[in-house]
């Protein structure tokens, strides 16, 4: 639940496993990524400098198929405070690793 001054909202997502520490910080993140992303404003978007966790990491499941190993399915998975997992296709997880926080990528 978020109550702030402007409009509130309201956020269910289904955790893989339990936080093993504390994630008020991680919610605070969480929060404020939800904030820009729901503005609908463009200039506060394109002034945004978005970063991924640095606990996150891209997994690639794979299985053996004609003596090679051929990609079955790839996920960005966050395993510290918030633990989560995220599926994406290849072009999705080329364009997430530019997500450093810099202005320039």
């Amino acid at each position: 639940m978020r109550r702030r001054p402007e409009q509130n909202w309201f956020w269910v997502e289904e955790m893989q496993k339990r936080p093993e520490w504390p994630i008020g910080d991680a919610l605070l993140e969480r929060f404020s990524t939800l904030d820009i992303w729901e503005s609908n404003n463009e200039q506060i978007l394109l002034a945004a400098h978005p970063r991924l966790a640095g606990q996150v990491r891209l997994v690639s499941e794979s299985v053996q198929r004609n003596c090679a190993w051929v990609v079955e399915r790839s996920y960005l998975e966050r395993t510290d405070d918030l633990p989560a997992k995220l599926g994406l296709d290849a072009v999705v997880a080329e364009l997430a690793a530019r997500f450093d926080g810099n202005a320039d990528a």
